[in-house]
Formats: structure tokens, sequence, C-alpha cells
């Protein structure tokens, strides 16, 4: 693989990862799984995953706990 498709593939990887930080692999996983198989499955894993579990809004006011 020549330096230029590295490079661009690391930053597809990075990319994917920060997309996927609300996801239930986080960045790390999509991150790891970019590099280990490649972008393209980075982005099928992406649109298949589900968001990260939610903790359910406050009663009172409505708002998300923890904000």
């Amino acid at each position: 693989m020549t330096p230029a498709l590295f490079a661009i593939s690391l930053v597809l990887s990075c990319l994917i990862g920060y997309l996927g930080r609300k996801k239930k692999l986080g960045f790390w996983g999509f991150l790891f799984a970019s590099l280990l198989l490649t972008p393209l499955i980075g982005v099928l894993l992406l649109i298949v995953c589900k968001p990260a579990d939610q903790p359910p809004p406050c009663e009172q006011c409505g708002q998300p706990r923890g904000t």
C-alpha cells in the first residue's frame, strides 16, 4: 500500500470513528474496525449499528439526565 493510500485510509477511519462515537461500538470500536477491515466495511457497520443506550429523561423537566 502506498503512503498516500494509507494516509487516506487512516483519515477515513478516523472520520468513521468520529461519526460512530454515539453508537454502540463508540469511537474506538469503529476506528479499529475500519482500520482492521476497510473504511468501506466501517461505513456499513456505521449504518447498521444501533445508537448507544440513552438514560431515560427526567420526569420533572423532560430533559435528558446528566446534562
